[in-house]
């Protein structure tokens, strides 16, 4: 698995660079840039290999069925706040302000 980390690690890395160039340019350029970046985060890990380093072989990756079960909850779980607190809060006709939003 430790191939896996620095092969992830390193493809990050590329990939925050594109990031910060993007920030730092303008318009489209901007855009296309950050397609780029997108593109590095999500596919590197399913297509992109270093070279001169192996992929793990998956019999080798170590999976632990209720640790995965445990996240999806936890996503579902702060899902499910972010989408019941503001139906709790105050209305805005109340005049009360939500700590979760930004208004000037």
């Amino acid at each position: 698995m430790g191939r896996n980390y620095a092969q992830l690690l390193v493809w990050s890395a590329i990939a925050g660079v594109a990031w910060i160039v993007g920030a730092l340019q303008a318009g489209d350029a901007r855009i296309l840039i950050w397609i780029l970046a997108i593109v590095l985060d999500v596919g590197s890990p399913m297509a992109f290999r270093l070279s001169g380093v192996a992929p793990t072989p998956i019999g080798d990756w170590t999976l632990a069925g209720a640790h995965l079960a445990e996240r999806c909850q936890l996503v579902l779980m702060i899902a499910l706040g972010e989408s019941v607190l503001p139906l709790a809060w105050p209305s805005h006709s109340s005049g009360a302000r939500s700590p979760w939003t930004h208004r000037s």
